[in-house]
């Protein structure tokens, strides 16, 4: 199961700060962490590598979260040669708030 760790950038607008926060703590495949500002850490456990990204790409279309930066991921538990990542993606995407 591929467990990666992020630091989400939250809106500095009140309202969608906690719809945000609510929609993440309600997604029982995220661990919570620490607010550090606008910041917020986050472990994600998923069932595929490409359920990683199809994660963090809803992340960038969620109001309330600006930036999702992937600070480690950990796939060591794949089997060598069954996953190729796709070209073109990129863990980190702004978006305006």
């Amino acid at each position: 199961m591929p467990m990666t760790a992020w630091l989400l950038t939250l809106s500095e607008h009140d309202d969608l700060r906690r719809e945000a926060m609510a929609l993440l703590a309600a997604d029982p495949r995220l661990t919570l962490g620490d607010r550090l500002g606008p910041g917020m850490s986050v472990i994600a456990e998923t069932c595929s590598p490409d359920d990683d990204s199809d994660l963090w790409l809803a992340w960038l279309q969620t109001p309330g979260i600006v930036l999702a930066d992937l600070v480690w991921s950990d796939f060591s538990d794949l089997e060598p040669g069954t996953y190729d990542a796709p070209a073109g993606r990129s863990p980190r995407r702004e978006r305006n708030p």
